[in-house]
């Protein structure tokens, strides 16, 4: 066989196509080394995602007692506020927006505990500060959300955040006031978070 192969007119414009269509041009592609270089320009990684939804880990929670180990106490004891209920995350996308979906349970947290059913006030913020303490509430930037009841679902909405991939943040929770006597229990596992881009 030779050197050269005849090939027609009609199927390098239908490869030109096909490489402007994949590559979003019109640009004029010259045989061979136009096609070459489109081609090679040509991304063919994958999409990068937009979102994801993570499962938390507990870091840290007051827990009601050693026979409750499901649900931890969020919230004011009698003599004082509990330090936050903490709970960990690592994204794999950066994201400027994040919704927390947890479930609450009174009675899982013991029968004197059912009383807890008034609508309380609780502060959520998103931090890389894993220490113990009462942060939530002070926060420069929180979500505050009404719990009402002796159990539900909720759903906390943040904006406007940073969250850099591949870093560990924290979803601090704790009653937004100082009554005294006003618990909440949060359950330990399976809440979860949505990340956006």
């Amino acid at each position: 066989m030779g050197q050269y192969t005849l090939v027609k007119k009609e199927s390098l414009e239908a490869v030109a196509n096909a490489i402007r269509q994949k590559g979003g041009t019109a640009d004029e592609l010259i045989f061979p080394d136009g096609f070459v270089a489109a081609i090679l320009a040509l991304n063919t990684s994958p999409a990068t995602p937009t979102s994801e939804t993570l499962g938390l880990w507990l870091h840290y929670g007051y827990q009601f007692s050693a026979s409750v180990n499901d649900y931890i106490a969020v919230g004011a004891n009698s003599g004082h506020t509990n330090d936050d209920a903490v709970w960990a995350f690592t994204p794999t996308i950066d994201a400027t927006a994040a919704t927390f979906r947890f479930t609450w349970d009174n009675y899982c947290g013991g029968s004197s505990n059912n009383g807890w059913a008034s609508a309380m006030e609780y502060a959520f913020a998103i931090t890389t500060d894993s220490s113990r303490g009462m942060i939530a509430q002070n926060a420069a930037t929180k979500s505050v959300v009404t719990l009402s009841g002796s159990s539900g679902e909720a759903v906390v909405e943040f904006t406007g955040l940073s969250l850099i991939k591949g870093t560990t943040y924290y979803i601090r929770a704790n009653f937004n006031g100082t009554t005294t006597s006003t618990l909440k229990a949060f359950a330990k596992d399976g809440n979860t978070v949505y990340l956006t881009t």
